[in-house]
C-alpha cells in the first residue's frame, strides 16, 4: 500500500491493553538499528530471539507501517466517514473492517452522501 495513493489509518482502540500484543511479534519483522528504544533483536544459533518488550513490538509495527496514520482511542466513525467524503475530490471508497452490528452508521454516512457529485464506494469486510 505504500505505493498506492491510498490513506491508511490504524485505529488503536485499546492503547493500553496489551493482551494481544505478543500474538503479533511473529507477524512482523525483526530490525536492529531503526527504533530508539527498541530492544535490538538478534538471532541466535538456535533461531529465538531475546525477549522485548510489549512497546518495542508496538514499535516495530508503527515502524513497518510508516505509511499508515496511528490513532488511540474509539474515534467517532460518523464524523470520521463524513470528513473524508467532504475532503475527496472527486471518488472514495470507505472500507468497513468492524462487526457487522457496528458497521451501520458508517454505512448511514455514505448513503447520506450520496447526493454529492462524487463517486462513494462502501465495501463491509465482514469478520467472523
Amino acid at each position: 500500500m505504500k505505493s498506492e495513493n491510498i490513506e491508511v489509518t490504524i485505529c488503536v482502540t485499546g492503547p493500553g491493553n496489551d493482551e494481544h500484543t505478543e500474538g503479533l511479534i511473529d507477524g512482523v519483522s525483526p530490525y536492529t538499528q531503526y527504533c530508539g528504544s527498541c530492544i535490538s533483536l538478534k538471532k541466535t544459533l538456535e533461531d529465538s530471539y531475546e525477549e522485548e518488550s510489549i512497546q518495542a513490538v508496538k514499535e516495530r509495527i508503527e515502524f513497518q507501517l510508516n505509511h499508515a496514520q496511528f490513532v488511540e482511542g474509539r474515534p467517532d466513525w460518523s464524523a470520521v466517514v463524513r470528513q473524508e467524503i467532504d475532503e475527496a475530490e472527486n471518488s472514495i471508497s470507505i472500507v468497513g473492517c468492524r462487526h457487522p452490528a457496528r458497521i451501520d452508521n458508517i454505512r448511514a454516512e455514505a448513503i447520506k452522501a450520496l447526493d454529492q457529485d462524487k463517486r462513494i464506494d462502501f465495501y463491509n469486510q465482514l469478520m467472523a
